[in-house]
């Protein structure tokens, strides 16, 4: 086993010891719930940010539902983190709240199907081909999609909108809404904005999960 690649590495007792070996269950069953998760490697260690002074107070509102995120989750709470910004940390935030929700639970349950990553844009277009190839893992990911504890909806709004897109989208976050279950949206758009783009069901929808803007710079250019 690569120990350098193990996702529990900043927080594993027995990391680097004698017991990190291809043995550990834990490596294996942390393995499993990444790999369904769909979550984009890069983005399944830790990524350290440290905040421009415009968004310290929304770091800290990130970092407080980050800390409390299996209350959050149990009580079906939303985030919609936007910035007009692209490469600010809107998705890095994202994915450190589902680590954070993975790492407090993983030793008590079975996450396999309660974590999920999309790609709205990817997600939208294979639903559609839905209808010229029907693939039943498409399927299973629309009912993960549809019934999973913590979902991140990432980059919506970047999608082309059309009624087909517009209702997908709606059935999938009324479903989530009326369940209570919680969703987090990243986006360069506004709730507003969105709303303008994708329909005032959604927008609706979307405005009662608690907003975070972020207007720092593109990270990923310094």
């Amino acid at each position: 086993m690569n120990t350098k690649k193990c996702y529990a590495k900043n927080y594993c007792k027995m990391y680097s010891t004698s017991k990190c070996n291809e043995r550990c269950d834990f490596w294996w069953k942390l393995n499993n719930i990444y790999n369904k998760s769909n979550l984009p490697v890069r983005y399944r260690y830790d990524i350290p940010l440290r905040p421009e002074l415009s968004d310290r107070q929304s770091f800290t509102q990130l970092k407080g539902f980050m800390d409390n995120v299996v209350e959050r989750v149990e009580n079906g709470d939303s985030l919609y983190i936007y910035s007009g910004t692209t490469g600010n940390g809107k998705t890095t935030w994202s994915s450190k709240i589902m680590n954070m929700y993975i790492r407090k639970i993983v030793a008590k349950s079975d996450l396999e199907d309660e974590v999920l990553y999309l790609n709205v844009s990817l997600f939208v277009e294979a639903m559609r081909n839905q209808y010229s190839e029907y693939s039943d893992d498409i399927a299973t990911l629309k009912e993960r999609a549809m019934n999973c504890k913590l979902l991140i909806l990432d980059d919506i709004g970047a999608e082309r909108p059309s009624e087909y897109v517009c209702e997908r989208l709606y059935d999938l976050i009324n479903h989530r809404y009326t369940n209570m279950l919680s969703t987090i949206y990243t986006s360069n758009l506004t709730p507003i904005e969105l709303g303008d783009r994708l329909g005032a069901r959604i927008e609706s929808r979307v405005r009662s999960a608690e907003q975070v803007k972020l207007v720092g710079a593109d990270r990923r250019t310094v």
